[in-house]
């Protein structure tokens, strides 16, 4: 399928709806793999400390609201849960996601 069509056949549904991979895994990421072809990974495919890791760094350096920051990754599909490889950063995004009805 071509991106344009995928598009297109996206507009369809309700926005909040979950894009998932056939194995129920949801998509988290893009990944171009050249010669016009682009793969869409799901959680399972990913090395999900390092891509939460990188977000956080991004997060900082661009100096984001930690609410902003917890809900950003919360809407791109992560759980609090995937932060449970480290124990300050689990309780920390927790923490954040309560205090501001995000969970």
């Amino acid at each position: 399928m071509k991106v344009g069509q995928l598009i297109r056949t996206l507009t369809l549904f309700p926005m909040d709806s979950e894009v998932v991979i056939d194995s129920d895994d949801p998509v988290m990421t893009t990944v171009d793999t050249g010669n016009k072809t682009i793969r869409l990974e799901g959680k399972s495919q990913m090395d999900l400390q390092a891509e939460l890791e990188a977000r956080i760094e991004f997060y900082i350096a661009d100096n984001w609201d930690e609410v902003d920051a917890v809900r950003d990754m919360l809407d791109a599909g992560y759980r609090i849960e995937d932060f449970k490889y480290n124990t300050a950063r689990y309780e920390w995004s927790k923490k954040i996601a309560e205090e501001n009805g995000l969970i």
